[in-house]
């Protein structure tokens, strides 16, 4: 439920440039094998409620639990939603240090509002005890719009992160630009640029998942793998069909 708020708030879901770059940070947005969901009916033609549970998976301590609640109007919504993770799931992101970490939670508020030819979305997203670790909240923040006034639909959207609430220099913004031409109902043509400005100390790309190809650095020196060099800015363009039956 939590993931699903990203995905509606997201103009270049699947692509580069998308806000999985910049929301996954400590093994959030994740895709889980076995769960049990309720999704409910619309109360009032409005409001509904999702809830989402992962049991234990052979480790104690280790479950998911995610809910959101949406509110949809006939040109607005707003959803809010709560995930957890527990202690020993955070462990299986730490295997260097086992049994270190905390259980963390996260926060997530996404709205959005469709007029005759435009739109505009926007996501908040904050992570407590981020990575499993007391006391560091990570957060990021973001914006887009489009318009449609033919086939051609002109896009935007601009995200910013901040992994660790207690380093300073290791956060970094995401801006990315595109114009689809919507050939058919099913099918449309896009063409992508999205831009990573890092900090100092942080090493996020664009391009590390979403269009099925990442690309990563490795640091000559210390043999460390990172989605970009750190400190520098990260970009790509990308060129694609997408056709949906």
């Amino acid at each position: 439920p939590v993931k699903t708020i990203g995905r509606k708030t997201d103009l270049f879901r699947d692509r580069i440039g998308e806000t999985r770059n910049v929301t996954s940070v400590h093994d959030w947005d994740r895709r889980e094998d076995n769960m049990v969901m309720y999704n409910s009916p619309m109360f009032g033609d409005r409001v509904s409620l999702n809830l989402q549970f992962v049991p234990n998976e052979g480790m104690d301590d280790s479950a998911l639990f995610s809910g959101s609640v949406w509110y949809k109007a006939e040109k607005f919504f707003v959803a809010a939603g709560y995930e957890s993770h527990g202690k020993a799931l955070e462990d299986s992101y730490n295997p260097a240090q086992p049994d270190s970490s905390e259980a963390s939670g996260a926060f997530r508020i996404g709205a959005g509002y469709k007029g005759e030819s435009f739109k505009v979305v926007g996501l908040f997203h904050s992570v407590s005890k981020a990575g499993g670790v007391e006391g560091v909240t990570s957060t990021t923040w973001g914006l887009g719009a489009s318009w449609r006034p033919s086939k051609w639909e002109p896009k935007a959207q601009y995200y910013v992160v901040d992994p660790n609430s207690e380093v300073e220099n290791d956060g970094a913004s995401m801006l990315t630009i595109g114009v689809d031409f919507h050939l058919n109902k099913s099918a449309l043509l896009y063409l992508t640029y999205a831009m990573m400005s890092n900090d100092e100390m942080a090493a996020f790309a664009p391009f590390y998942g979403g269009h099925g190809q990442s690309f990563e650095y490795t640091d000559p020196d210390t043999d460390v793998t990172t989605p970009a060099k750190p400190g520098e800015t990260a970009s790509g363009i990308a060129l694609g069909l997408i056709a949906k039956w």
